[in-house]
């Protein structure tokens, strides 16, 4: 009889410890659930920060030796990047700037203009109205003309262009200066004389040396 009563004594002292540590521990394991479920949801709700550095990639630190192994047979030398030379764009020249006024001579009532074109080293004789570059003759006067051009008026003075300048140089003109020779400076000149005018262009020189000497009140 006292057996059973120290046995059921024994149980009950056993559940009683057992139900006391249940109480004792039973908040803690509710803690900690929540804090690792706090945890979870925090991670979770954090965003991704866009300027975070990607993890690189393991095969990219080999691949300067992948281009540059001295063993390989497909390596290809390194290729330079050039920086490409930009070309300004070329002024062409007016076909006006061709075209010098020589002279005007007027012959009774009419005046006839001597322009000279550069390029192809030629004398023109033109009168009012006739077409030269890419307009006409306007108006003609003993000092110089009038050449009109999509309604814009340029006035001509003599040794002037079309344009009302002094003209450009041809690639003939330029090759010829280029292979002039230079005098020293109170040295003789060994340019050669120029050629004398032959027929009817000596006879219109003379008539214009003539006619601006008479404008001239010689």
């Amino acid at each position: 009889m006292k057996t059973k009563c120290s046995r059921h004594a024994s149980v009950l002292s056993l559940a009683v410890v057992a139900a006391g540590l249940i109480l004792i521990l039973w908040p803690q394991t509710g803690q900690c659930q929540q804090r690792s479920s706090r945890r979870r949801g925090s991670e979770a709700a954090q965003p991704a920060d866009p300027n975070a550095a990607a993890h690189p990639n393991s095969w990219a630190s080999f691949d300067i030796i992948l281009k540059r192994n001295i063993f390989s047979r497909q390596r290809r030398p390194a290729r330079q990047e050039t920086e490409r030379v930009v070309e300004a764009p070329r002024v062409v020249p007016n076909p006006e700037s061709y075209y010098l006024l020589k002279g005007v001579v007027q012959e009774n009532d009419d005046f006839i203009a001597f322009i000279e074109d550069t390029q192809n080293g030629t004398v023109l004789r033109l009168r009012r109205g006739d077409p030269v570059a890419r307009g006409t003759i306007k108006t003609l006067t003993l000092d110089g003309l009038e050449y009109l051009r999509e309604d814009k008026t340029t006035v001509v003075q003599m040794g002037c262009d079309l344009e009302g300048g002094y003209g450009n140089l041809t690639n003939r003109q330029m090759y010829e200066l280029a292979a002039t020779p230079t005098s020293p400076a109170g040295g003789p000149s060994t340019a050669a004389p120029a050629a004398a005018p032959a027929g009817a262009d000596s006879d219109i020189i003379k008539r214009l040396m003539e006619q601006r000497r008479q404008q001239l009140g010689q």
